[in-house]
């Protein structure tokens, strides 16, 4: 009973907490009075937020240091990316405990942490999962096949293969050169 009456109090606590805190994603439209007063120090949620490459070994110790560090330059917003050589994997149980020590650390400074939805580049490959996963996958790209030059006013007519993912047309007597 006791153990009960303890969760009940806990979890209403908890729900007590999240319902006085604004939402991550709250849209907040400032005005340029507001803009002008928070330029120098901007809040942590509309400020600079520094891309933080998780490469090599990460630990708490590790990310401690850095958020110690990243404040003191007056940055209060970062954005995670796993890197190469972490001894935790993208993705795993490690990853996710990696992830909660930063989450937790960060609070404790007030500060925000992004995190990019990838393991590296290139993206769509979950940081090598995908391709482990799916080695029957590997190696597949989108590729041109043919390129065809047509004058203005000029008619093409013609079957496609089977396997054909798409078709461009574009016109480029009338780009800006790059």
């Amino acid at each position: 009973m006791r153990i009960l009456l303890i969760a009940a109090l806990t979890i209403i606590g908890g729900l007590a907490a999240a319902a006085a805190t604004p939402a991550w994603n709250e849209i907040r439209v400032s005005d340029s009075q507001d803009l002008l007063a928070h330029f120098k120090t901007p809040p942590s949620t509309t400020g600079v937020s520094l891309w933080w490459g998780w490469d090599g070994p990460m630990s708490q110790a590790v990310i401690e240091r850095d958020l110690d560090k990243f404040k003191a330059f007056g940055i209060s917003t970062v954005t995670i990316e796993a890197g190469y050589g972490m001894t935790a994997r993208y993705l795993s149980e490690g990853w996710f405990e990696l992830v909660r020590t930063a989450v937790a650390e960060a609070n404790r400074r007030g500060m925000h942490i992004w995190i990019v939805d990838e393991g590296k580049y290139p993206s769509g490959f979950a940081g090598g999962k995908f391709s482990s996963e799916r080695p029957d996958l590997r190696m597949r790209a989108v590729v041109v096949t043919e390129k065809i030059s047509m004058q203005p006013g000029e008619t093409l007519t013609r079957n496609l293969p089977e396997d054909t993912l798409g078709v461009v047309a574009m016109n480029t007597s009338e780009a800006r050169p790059r």
